[in-house]
């Protein structure tokens, strides 16, 4: 059921929702004033909850973040244990010395600094 209700309007603005009614496809004005408060009323609701909606995202992605960030730190676990047995497996087969595993050591660690975490491809290409 609906209530009849009358209001004033100046007169720019109820051409324009005249010219904007056949737009959004309603066959009166009453149509359209009731959709046109409609959508100012969710618009509202929506401002009000607006914090609350940017809380949720953010705490959506921290967690979605985290979640990673463990996964990734388990991968570079299991790298790590499996970079360590080669290069056990290595030393000890090739019978290399303290000075001879700190020297590859070292020379490791200035490769990956020359690079600077980037790995490059014959041809120029970076990944």
């Amino acid at each position: 059921m609906k209530t009849k209700v009358s209001f004033s309007i100046e007169p720019e603005l109820l051409v324009e929702t005249e010219c904007l009614r056949a737009q959004v496809d309603c066959s009166s004005n009453s149509e359209f004033f009731m959709k046109a408060v409609q959508f100012y009323i969710a618009y509202l609701h929506l401002k009000n909850n607006e914090n609350f909606f940017g809380e949720v995202i953010t705490s959506t992605l921290e967690g979605m973040l985290d979640s990673m960030q463990n996964r990734i730190g388990a991968m570079q676990f299991k790298q790590a244990v499996e970079t360590g047995k080669l290069f056990r497996l290595l030393a000890r087969h090739y019978n290399w010395s303290e000075e001879d595993m700190d020297e590859a050591h070292e020379e490791s660690v200035e490769d990956a600094k020359s690079i600077n975490g980037t790995i490059r491809y014959e041809g120029g290409c970076e990944f």
